[in-house]
């Protein structure tokens, strides 16, 4: 026997504007109720897996994009294979004679020779002015870099743009011994001749120990500068209400790219905005002075109790601090000497520099007016 259900009605009254008026609304049994809410939630379920179905073909043809960009980008990209001891050498020798472009276009920096390099771990020794190797597993790191245009050349050294990794943030740049004079030798022997007390190859650069030794001295005089930056940073911390910019070094990466070429490399500064605001004479920037960089020379010589001064002040200014490389070092001490990157020392070359620096109120805030060298 079929049984039907039926819904009651009620009658609601209501009055407005004194009109009477009557509304009927259904009523449903609980059993109406709960089968009500039982085609809500088949249908809500099944809303909810055709979302997902429509989300998983979404994700596969998003693999599938991906794949093909892989594919494509893995064919349009030049080899990614580190170039061979013959064609590093054949990079160094065209390196010698590349021309300076200070621009960089970073986004091209794949299409620049891969090398492979084993990174050297040191240590400075301060009391003897020495290096210690740290023997650990060789640290190989893979450089993208372009020799065929230099961002600089120095007296001693030669400066590419390099990426390391294959990771454009870790924007750097190696430092070869490339002598800015350098070519083949018109004299000496067959294996190079001495130039500026660096072994020269018949190829225009230093290779092996020569070369080592060279930059050796270039990490003794920078790490002099970073642990005298940091005491140049607490001084500042304990004057509160002066407002200075602080200085900083990074360190050095002592490369190792086997056929007896040995590179320096230190974070990228843009050449374009480059300064050098004093130097290891007398030398004072005027077009674009920085009190900072007066002071931190003057702040070494006092801070060392007059044993020695950093100068050659230079790299880029920004809102916060100097950011600076390639120092030189006067040493007072002619016993430690022989173990830093420059031939003069002593006190007549303090004379010399101090003849151009004149003290401003940053000297005066750090206490370092009147304590100069005297003849």
């Amino acid at each position: 026997m079929a049984t039907t259900t039926t819904a009651t009605t009620t009658t609601a009254t209501t009055s407005t504007t004194g009109v009477s008026s009557t509304t009927t609304a259904p009523v449903f049994s609980d059993e109406q109720l709960q089968f009500q809410l039982s085609c809500l939630a088949q249908w809500k379920l099944e809303q909810e897996r055709e979302i997902a179905r429509k989300i998983a073909a979404i994700e596969k043809k998003k693999q599938l994009l991906e794949q093909c960009q892989e594919i494509l980008t893995l064919q349009l990209q030049p080899d990614s294979t580190p170039i061979s001891s013959s064609q590093l050498k054949d990079c160094m020798v065209s390196a010698v004679e590349s021309p300076e472009n200070k621009v960089v276009n970073w986004d091209l920096f794949k299409n620049w020779p891969l090398v492979r390099a084993r990174k050297l771990q040191y240590e400075c020794n301060f009391k003897t002015n020495t290096l210690r190797y740290i023997e650990e597993p060789p640290s190989l790191i893979d450089i993208y870099i372009r020799f065929n245009a230099c961002v600089g050349k120095g007296q001693f050294k030669t400066v590419f743009p390099a990426v390391i990794d294959g990771d454009v943030r870790t924007q750097c740049v190696v430092k070869f011994p490339i002598s800015r004079d350098s070519g083949p030798p018109a004299r000496g022997s067959v294996d190079g001749v001495m130039l500026d007390s660096l072994q020269v190859s018949k190829q225009g650069f230093s290779v092996g120990d020569d070369a080592r030794a060279a930059f050796e001295k270039d990490i003794i005089s920078q790490s002099f500068a970073i642990r005298y930056a940091r005491r140049y940073k607490k001084a500042l911390m304990k004057h509160k209400n002066l407002v200075a910019k602080q200085v900083s070094y990074s360190e050095l990466l002592l490369l190792d790219l086997g056929s007896d070429v040995i590179a320096l490399g230190e974070p990228f500064l843009n050449p374009q905005q480059w300064v050098k605001w004093n130097n290891n004479g007398n030398f004072v920037e005027k077009v674009k002075p920085c009190p900072t960089a007066q002071a931190f020379s003057h702040f070494t010589y006092v801070n060392s109790k007059e044993q020695l001064l950093i100068c050659d002040i230079q790299g880029i200014e920004t809102e916060t601090d100097l950011k600076l490389s390639d120092p030189y070092v006067y040493l007072k001490s002619s016993l430690v000497w022989n173990q830093l990157p420059h031939g003069k020392r002593g006190p007549q070359e303090f004379l010399e520099w101090f003849s151009a620096h004149q003290c401003d109120a940053l000297c005066d805030a750090l206490g370092l007016t009147g304590h100069v060298p005297r003849e």
